[in-house]
C-alpha cells in the first residue's frame, strides 16, 4: 500500500505505528522485525522506487564548446575552471576531490590539494590528492595528468593556471585557489559550467 507514499519513508511510518500499538500488544516490535514485514519493506522500495536522476556525462564535444568560449579570455577564474574542468574530465576526478562543499560546517582542510605538490614536467604534470574517507588507509594518491594533442589539452590550460596562481598567491598552501583567494566551492564550479 505504499504506493502513496516514498517507500523510504514507510518503516519511520511503521515505526511510530508500532509506538501507538506498544500498549496494547507488548510484542509489536517483534512482530515487526520479522522477516516477512522485512521482506515486504523491501519489496515495496523496489516496486515503487523513485528512479535515479543523473545528469549527462561531459563529451569531447562539450569541451570543445567550452574551451573556445574561454580560452581567448584572461579572467583569472576562467584560468582556474578550465584547469579543473579539464583536469578533472581527463583524470577521472569529482568535483569534491576539487573543490570545497557548499556548506562550511562539512569543509576539510586536510583534503585540500596543496599547491607544494605539484611537479610540472614537459609532457605531463602531477599532484598530490590526499587520502579521503573512501581510502581504506587515507595515503592519498598521486595524480599523473599527461599532455594530449587535442586543442583541450589539459597541461597547457593547467600550467596557464598554474603560473598566474603562483604569480597573483605565492605563498598560497592550496592548488585550487580562486581570485579572492579562496578555496573553489562546487557552486562556484557548476556556476562556470
Amino acid at each position: 500500500m505504499s504506493h502513496h507514499t516514498k517507500p523510504a519513508s514507510v518503516a519511520t511510518y511503521l515505526s511510530g505505528i508500532c509506538q501507538q500499538l506498544k500498549p496494547y500488544f507488548p510484542n509489536i516490535h517483534s512482530a515487526c522485525n520479522s522477516a516477512l514485514v522485512h521482506h515486504t519493506l523491501q519489496g515495496c522500495k523496489c516496486l515503487h522506487a523513485v528512479p535515479t536522476s543523473c545528469k549527462h556525462a561531459l563529451t569531447l564535444d562539450d569541451l570543445h564548446t567550452v574551451v573556445n568560449s574561454l580560452q581567448t579570455l584572461n579572467d583569472y577564474d576562467d584560468r582556474l575552471f578550465l584547469a579543473q574542468l579539464l583536469t578533472g574530465f581527463f583524470v577521472l576526478l569529482c568535483l569534491g576531490e576539487m573543490t570545497y562543499p557548499d556548506d562550511p560546517k562539512l569543509c576539510d582542510p586536510k583534503k585540500v590539494t596543496k599547491h607544494n605538490s605539484v611537479q610540472v614536467y614537459d609532457t605531463s604534470f602531477q599532484f598530490f590528492l590526499p587520502g579521503n574517507k573512501a581510502n581504506r588507509f587515507f595515503e592519498g594518491n598521486k595524480i599523473i595528468v599527461c599532455k594530449n594533442s587535442r586543442e583541450f589539452n589539459p597541461h597547457k590550460f593547467f600550467t596557464a593556471y598554474f603560473h598566474v596562481q603562483d604569480k597573483k598567491f605565492p605563498l598560497s598552501s592550496p592548488l585550487w585557489l580562486t581570485s579572492k583567494g579562496a578555496v573553489p566551492t562546487c557552486s562556484f564550479f557548476i556556476k562556470h559550467l
